[in-house]
């Protein structure tokens, strides 16, 4: 008689919520089904919740106002607030737009402007997490001058700085644009202000600020001089009082732009985003991203994505020396779509992942890494009639899927077990991608794999039941499959009957089959199981009490089954064939 060993299952499931929506998605909103829906900055709460500040066009009451949406990470809608109350003189030719976005202790910061068409004033409005104005203060500057808030951080004296810029109605100023800076305390109260006059030629902005290395400095993007055909990103960096301590010009022949810049303390670096024309007069303008030490003397990172006309929406350090850049594009078919790339630290594109919604235009203006693992950017989607906000959020490989984790046991000879990794989305052969761990379940060194589809195999030193887990990890994703399995010897004949647990007839069966038991073994509260030929268990009969009984087959796929006694692994199985 030939033994061997039967592996039965009782399958436990993967575990995972189920209920769960999925963590990553491209999705958009229309606040109210207003004409207009934009996001242009997007911040994540201590609440694990998305908040999204931009501007809405109220179409029904012909009103331009701020937009605040706020999220799960899952991308439901919570609630958007309405800020007609807030302003309530908003309308087409007082919009308010806002730009910038803090969150503190469940209260939310905004910033931005308003625009009566020949002056803009800047705002600056403050609510906690029941939608209560705490604070809400409009023309923040001065009552003869434009100005506009592009961009907030907040200072070491719990106060804020508001970069964008001033355009002066001054007798001897000609309605020129400034970088400008505010200073307001923690309840928007005018401090100081600083116009940066020396940099006067055509139009002038900052467009972000964030803290530097150093307490109370600050990094300032700005963009100058700039016309339809020409312009150069500067970065400063600024002590508390807006006094300039260093800065970093970028001169190019054609048009370019500032775009975000960020303090990386791991690297005690800084990121900084531009766009620049790289085919000059055509004015096809590509992004760009360098890396500086904070003295801003020494860069260390130059990239410039040439390969389509676009613009830098947010940008990340990595730890092996690496970076993600997110933005939009120009497709070659005129379209846009938003773009995130992964760079080595020698400005190599690892990878790179397009998103877009089928016949609307996409556009990034900002990106975040959310507690998750995973990163969030927000924008908008149009189409000719309608502007909606957009956004994705995917995990570090910059993919909207999920690890699902599964395998399947084989049968071999003696002790041994081999598994089969069936598991999906892990990407362990990727760059970013992931990897398994393989638990048997007896107390042995767990086994680690990068391979693609492992075929791994164990041995254990006794009979019993083991449970074998497998977790398969991405990102910060983590999928869990276990089965408990019992180890078990089946003796099996050449022919259709054993001698301990009797015999099966007919054999092949057809529709019907007949075990009969030895009869040492009948007993009214004997069950039999049936497992397939990958353990798992197909049907459990109850026993007659007599030496026969009787079972169907009918449901049973054509294959090779295996019986044995319930609750009684000393009993050798037999083989059934089914037809």
């Amino acid at each position: 008689m030939k033994t061997i060993f039967l592996v039965t299952f009782l399958h436990i499931g993967l575990i995972s919520l189920l209920a769960q929506p999925p963590k990553y998605f491209e999705t958009s909103f229309s606040i109210d089904n207003n004409l207009i829906s934009v996001a242009n900055v997007v911040c994540e709460t201590a609440n694990n919740e998305l908040v999204f500040t931009g501007a809405t066009l109220d179409t029904t009451h012909l009103e331009w106002r701020p937009l605040v949406l706020v999220t799960d990470l899952f991308g439901k809608e919570i609630h958007s607030l309405d800020f007609k109350s807030y302003f309530p003189d908003t309308s087409l030719e007082h919009p308010h737009v806002g730009r910038s976005l803090i969150v503190n202790n469940d209260v939310s910061t905004i910033v931005g402007y308003t625009d009566a068409g020949y002056k803009a004033n800047c705002f600056f409005t403050k609510y906690d997490i029941k939608n209560n104005k705490l604070i809400s203060t409009d023309f923040i500057g001065t009552t003869q001058n434009s100005e506009v808030a592009y961009a907030m951080c907040q200072t070491t004296d719990k106060g804020y700085l508001l970069a964008g810029l001033l355009q002066s109605f001054e007798p001897n100023d000609s309605a020129e644009v400034y970088p400008h800076i505010y200073k307001v305390d923690s309840m928007g109260k005018f401090v100081w202000s600083k116009t940066y006059k020396q940099y006067n030629l055509s139009s002038n902005w900052f467009i972000d600020i964030v803290p530097a290395d150093v307490p109370d400095e600050y990094f300032v993007s700005a963009t100058i001089d700039y016309t339809a055909y020409d312009g150069e990103p500067l970065l400063l960096k600024i002590n508390g009082e807006g006094k300039i301590i260093a800065s970093k010009l970028y001169n190019n022949e054609g048009q370019g732009a500032a775009g975000n810049v960020k303090y990386d303390k791991a690297t005690n670096t800084v990121l900084f985003t531009m766009a620049e024309d790289y085919k000059v007069p055509f004015d096809l303008q590509a992004w760009r991203l360098v890396q500086l030490t904070p003295d801003l003397k020494t860069e260390l990172f130059n990239f410039f994505y040439t390969n389509h006309q676009g613009t830098p929406a947010g940008m990340f350090a990595l730890p092996d020396g690496g970076f993600i850049i997110s933005g939009w594009v120009v497709e070659k078919n005129n379209t846009l779509n938003v773009r995130i790339l992964r760079l080595s630290k020698k400005a190599k594109i690892l990878w790179q992942r397009t998103y877009g919604t089928p016949e609307e235009d996409d556009y990034a203006y900002d990106m975040i890494e959310t507690s998750d693992g995973g990163y969030a950017i927000c924008g908008r989607t149009h189409t000719t009639t309608q502007a909606r906000i957009y956004l994705l959020k995917t995990n570090c490989m910059g993919l909207l899927t999920e690890p699902q984790a599964s395998y399947e046991i084989a049968q071999n000879e003696g002790l041994t077990l081999t598994l089969k990794n069936t598991s999906q989305y892990v990407y362990p052969d990727s760059i970013d991608g992931g990897f398994y761990v393989v638990d048997w379940g007896d107390g042995s060194k767990d086994t680690i794999t990068t391979d693609k589809e492992p075929t791994l195999t164990h041995t254990y030193a006794q009979y019993g039941t083991y449970n074998v887990v497998l977790y398969g990890w991405v990102c910060n994703d983590l999928s869990v499959y276990g089965q408990p399995m019992g180890v078990w010897p089946v003796g099996i004949e050449n022919s259709p009957s054993s001698r301990a647990l009797g015999g099966v007839t007919p054999n092949p069966a057809y529709q019907t089959a007949t075990i009969t038991l030895n009869p040492t073994l009948i007993d009214p509260n004997l069950a039999l199981q049936i497992y397939n030929t990958q353990g798992q268990l197909v049907k459990t009969i109850p026993l007659s009490g007599s030496e026969t009984t009787t079972f169907s087959t009918a449901n049973f796929t054509s294959g090779i089954y295996y019986c044995r006694l319930q609750n009684h692994p000393e009993i050798e199985g037999v083989k059934m064939v089914v037809w």
